[in-house]
């Protein structure tokens, strides 16, 4: 039997991705990052808790998702670096590219979870989603999740949520 295949874009130190493969040990995870630190911060992690369902691989994800056709239950997308500078938001990891690459990458019925803080990206990343005709928006068309329970935080989530400011929580479903 085929486990389930859960993919983190973007995982900084790894808190999130490895609390994920911790409380589910049936699921197989790839964590793609390009910042070499956090890498060494996630096998520090991986080697203390003796996590062995754990795959980290250093890249683009652009580069890598085409390499998961058909196979990904589920991605996370934490905290994207915003681009919050007009002349830099070309930079931004979701555009309609990445969004049909997530797309041919997922199982039937597979999801994509997204958070940000940052209110115009998570419009433009609800609007990319929905414009792709692919997806259905489980929060409702044009609509976003205050919260989700019981969703693992990840270390910045923990900090905006103590400082009051509103993290937008997106999840589709491929149809």
């Amino acid at each position: 039997m085929v486990r389930p295949l859960k993919v983190e874009i973007g995982f900084g130190s790894g808190d999130f991705l490895i609390e994920m493969a911790r409380n589910e040990p049936e699921c197989d995870f790839i964590g793609i990052e390009i910042y070499r630190p956090g890498i060494k911060k996630l096998l520090h992690k991986v080697e203390t808790f003796g996590t062995r369902n754990i795959q980290i691989i250093c890249g683009d994800a652009k580069e890598i998702i085409p390499s998961l056709p058909g196979k990904v239950s589920e991605f996370f997308i934490n905290f994207p670096d915003p681009w919050p500078k007009r002349r830099h938001r070309k930079r931004r990891l979701i555009k309609p590219p990445v969004v049909d690459l997530i797309h041919k990458s997922l199982a039937p019925g597979g999801r994509v979870a997204l958070a940000t803080d940052i209110a115009d990206y998570a419009g433009e990343m609800l609007c990319y989603f929905e414009a792709h005709g692919s997806f259905r928006n489980v929060a409702g068309r044009m609509n976003f999740f205050s919260r989700i329970e019981g969703r693992v935080p990840t270390k910045y989530e923990k900090k905006y949520l103590t400082q009051g400011i509103r993290i937008y929580y997106l999840l589709f479903e491929a149809v």
